[in-house]
């Protein structure tokens, strides 16, 4: 049977409101303060461009291979600067388990964080200690740096937002600008740095 291609009607498009979830922008922008300035942070990978099948195959083994890795990825990937080259793999709770061992088999490291863990600054010092940034700001000190920090109003009240970290609960450790008024007013937005 042919398949007939479906047509493209522009006028039915919007764009995204954002790429990544909430979840994954808050880890995205705790990760890219907490790596060194060499690395690339790359989001949502597929397993296909990080790996491929190697060694002495003939075509259809090369293609099933291929094919198993088809609708995984990788929530984050920590690259070289330089030609993009796969250092760290990041993955979010719990799945990826059939292709961790594969990681460690040729050379690229592999990290499980826990999704209450992911954009706790501390904790990623810790887990990635290899990765993490020397002498540079981190999204840990940022906080100190209050002054240099641009002025954000609030939009229901418009009242000056201040920038707190989050002390509990899954955004623990994350920065957000919170109106001056709470309790009063509860607008809260995530710091994009």
């Amino acid at each position: 049977m042919f398949w007939k291609r479906k047509k493209i009607v522009p006028e039915k498009y919007e764009p995204a409101a954002a790429v990544l979830t909430r979840e994954m922008t808050l880890m995205f922008q705790t990760l890219k303060h907490v790596v060194r300035s060499d690395l690339v942070v790359l989001p949502h990978v597929p397993m296909q461009r990080l790996l491929r099948p190697f060694g002495q195959l003939n075509q259809k083994e090369r293609t099933s291979l291929h094919a198993a890795l088809a609708g995984h990825e990788a929530d984050f990937v920590l690259c070289s600067g330089k030609g993009l080259r796969p250092e760290a793999v990041i993955m979010l709770e719990d799945h990826g388990h059939e292709v961790e061992p594969i990681f460690e088999h040729v050379g690229i490291r592999f990290f499980r964080i826990p999704m209450k863990g992911a954009a706790n600054s501390d904790y990623l010092h810790t887990v990635l200690e290899a990765y993490v940034a020397k002498n540079e700001d981190t999204a840990k000190n940022l906080s100190d740096t209050q002054t240099i920090l641009p002025r954000k109003y609030c939009p229901k009240c418009q009242t000056e937002m201040v920038v707190k970290r989050a002390r509990g609960g899954p955004w623990e450790g994350s920065l957000f600008w919170v109106c001056r008024r709470y309790p009063r007013c509860k607008t809260s937005e995530l710091h994009k740095v």
